[in-house]
């Protein structure tokens, strides 16, 4: 039964869930963290060289591309922002915050995010070897597909016979808390 106080107070919690509706939609469009749809896609950059046996390296020597794509197949366009988070590994320094780039993807096209750009904002001369995640924030969900080559390199040590290779790796990116 619906008395004075209960719909008082229902008019209370929808008068919040508006605020809160409202701030959210306002930081959203302020702010690309607050994105309601958000995606992780690694990448790996650069020519990484082969170090001696004993050390630890986690990569093999060779070159390494990556390409992320943002594919907008709806008839409107999609607004959204990216930010790079560079690895570090424990015990090492923490690498310096990449500011927010705004995209807009538009409709029926593909957006590309490559290391030629990803050097770039990171103020790396072109080849550096690194690697890490862009994070990109977009206002609808959208097909993000990472495309990862790697190239490696023939060792003279090791005779005619060893030959380099060549690979290539396209995966689909998920956004966060959606099942594959």
């Amino acid at each position: 039964m619906f008395t004075r106080r209960n719909i008082a107070i229902l008019g209370i919690a929808a008068a919040v869930a508006t605020v809160v509706g409202l701030t959210y939609a306002v930081a959203s469009a302020a702010n690309p963290k607050f994105a309601p749809v958000q995606y992780s896609a690694p990448f790996v950059c650069g020519w990484l060289p082969p170090v001696p046996p004993q050390d630890d390296q986690h990569l093999k020597p060779g070159d390494y591309a990556t390409a992320i794509n943002i594919h907008n197949h709806t008839s409107v366009n999609v607004n959204g922002s990216w930010q790079m988070g560079l690895l570090y590994r424990d015990g090492g320094g923490v690498p310096p915050a990449i500011q927010f780039v705004d995209i807009s993807v538009r409709n029926r096209r593909v957006l590309e995010i490559d290391c030629v750009e990803i050097w770039a904002r990171a103020g790396l001369p072109p080849g550096t070897f690194f690697s890490g995640a862009l994070f990109i924030g977009l206002d609808q969900q959208l097909p993000i597909a990472g495309i990862y080559t790697s190239q490696t390199h023939v060792d003279p040590a090791l005779g005619p016979d060893a030959g380099a290779g060549l690979s290539i790796d396209v995966e689909s990116i998920l956004p966060f808390g959606v099942a594959p």
